[in-house]
C-alpha cells in the first residue's frame, strides 16, 4: 500500500482497556470499521506523523491508506469516526481530519447518516439496475 487516503487522529487504548500490550510501528495495518458500516471492515495502513511508533494509551495523527477504496467511494467525510482492531479486539478509535483521496470524499450536501453500504445507497441500486438491465 503506497498511498494515503486520509489523515486521522488515532487514540490507542491502554493495555488495561484491551489495547495493545506493546507499541505499534508506522506501517501497522489493523482492521478498520467506520461508523455507519457495522458489518463492512477494511484494512488500513497507518503511517504516523512526526513519530515512528505509538505506545498504548497515546494519541497520534497518521496518514492512512485503506484497501477496498471502491466500496468507500463518496462515503467518507471529515470528522467521521472509526475504530481499529486486531481481530475482534478493539485497540483504538479514530477520527478523520482530512480526506486526501478525493474519490472517497462524500458529496457536500449528502446527509452522512444516509450513507451506509448495508442499506444500499442510491448509487449501488443504480449500479445493480444497470448490471441487470432493469
Amino acid at each position: 500500500m503506497n498511498k494515503s487516503d486520509f489523515i486521522a487522529e488515532l487514540k490507542f487504548l491502554t493495555t488495561e482497556k484491551s489495547g495493545r500490550k506493546s507499541y505499534a510501528q508506522s506501517g501497522y495495518r489493523p482492521d478498520i470499521e467506520f461508523e455507519n458500516y457495522p458489518e463492512y471492515w477494511t484494512c488500513g495502513q497507518q503511517t504516523y506523523i512526526k513519530t515512528d511508533f505509538v505506545l498504548p494509551g497515546e494519541t497520534v495523527n497518521a496518514e492512512i491508506g485503506i484497501l477496498s477504496t471502491k466500496y468507500f467511494a463518496k462515503r467518507l467525510y471529515k470528522n467521521m469516526k472509526f475504530k481499529f482492531c486486531e481481530g475482534s479486539r478493539t485497540i483504538g478509535f479514530g477520527k478523520i481530519l482530512e480526506i486526501l483521496n478525493t474519490d472517497l470524499k462524500c458529496e457536500p450536501k449528502v446527509d452522512h447518516k444516509t450513507i451506509n453500504l448495508n442499506l444500499y445507497p442510491i448509487d449501488i441500486i443504480d449500479r445493480i439496475k444497470l448490471d441487470y438491465k432493469q
